[in-house]
C-alpha cells in the first residue's frame, strides 16, 4: 500500500472527526443558549433538558464538558474571544465612534446569542462584564495612542472611563434595539468634539 496515500486517509478522517466533535460543541453550545433564553437562568437547565434539546446521549455531552457550568463557561468563552478579535481588528481608526459602529454592526450578527448569555449571567461567568473589560483594555490603548489626549487638563483614566461607559451603553442598547445613525452621530460628537473643550 502507498504510504502517502495511507497518511492522507488517516489525516483525512481525524480531520472529519474533529470537524465533527466540533459541530457537536457547537450543537450543544446553541442547545444551551435556547434553553437559557427561555429560563434565563443556568441553575433552572439540566445536563438532561440540553441532551434533550441537541438530541444527544448524556455520554456525548460529557465526551465535551464536565457539567451544565463548564458548558456555560465556555460558550461565554466563545464570545469573549470572538468579542476580543473583532475589537483587535476594527478599534484601529482614528475615531472611536466609527470603530463602535463597524462593532455593533458585527455583534447584531449574533444579536440573539450575545442577549441571551448577557441576561443569563451567573456568578462569575458574566458577558457582559468580559466585554467591559475588553472594551476598556482597548480604550486605553486608543487614549494612548492618539497623542491630542496628553493635552487635556481631564485625567487619562478618567476619559478611557467615559469611553468604555459610552461605547458598552451604545453596545448594550444596539443589541436590545434598532440603531440610528443619530446615535453614532451624538458618540462622535460626544468623543471627537466634547473632549475639545476638555
Amino acid at each position: 500500500m502507498n504510504i502517502t496515500k495511507s497518511i492522507v486517509q488517516k489525516e483525512g478522517i481525524l480531520m472529519y472527526e474533529d470537524l465533527r466533535y466540533i459541530k457537536t460543541e457547537e450543537l450543544i453550545q446553541q442547545s444551551l443558549i435556547l434553553l437559557l433564553k427561555t429560563h434565563y437562568s443556568i441553575e433552572k437547565i439540566t445536563v438532561k433538558d440540553i441532551c434533550a434539546h441537541a438530541r444527544i446521549g448524556r455520554s456525548t455531552f460529557y465526551t465535551h464538558y464536565l457539567d451544565k457550568f463548564d458548558l456555560f463557561e465556555k460558550t461565554i468563552k466563545v464570545y469573549t474571544i470572538s468579542f476580543e478579535t473583532l475589537l483587535s481588528q476594527r478599534f484601529l481608526t482614528n475615531d472611536i465612534s466609527e470603530s463602535i459602529k463597524i462593532i455593533v454592526t458585527e455583534l447584531n450578527k449574533n444579536r440573539t446569542e450575545i442577549t441571551t448569555l448577557i441576561h443569563s449571567s451567573f456568578d462569575q461567568y458574566d458577558l457582559e462584564k468580559n466585554f467591559q473589560f475588553i472594551l476598556k483594555k482597548h480604550c486605553v490603548r486608543y487614549v494612548q495612542r492618539i497623542s491630542k489626549y496628553k493635552s487635556f487638563s481631564l485625567p487619562i483614566p478618567f476619559i478611557v472611563e467615559l469611553y468604555t461607559a459610552n461605547s458598552m451603553s451604545v453596545i448594550n442598547y444596539s443589541l436590545e434595539n434598532e440603531t440610528s445613525d443619530d446615535i453614532f452621530s451624538f458618540l462622535h460628537k460626544l468623543f471627537d468634539n466634547g473632549l475639545k473643550y476638555a
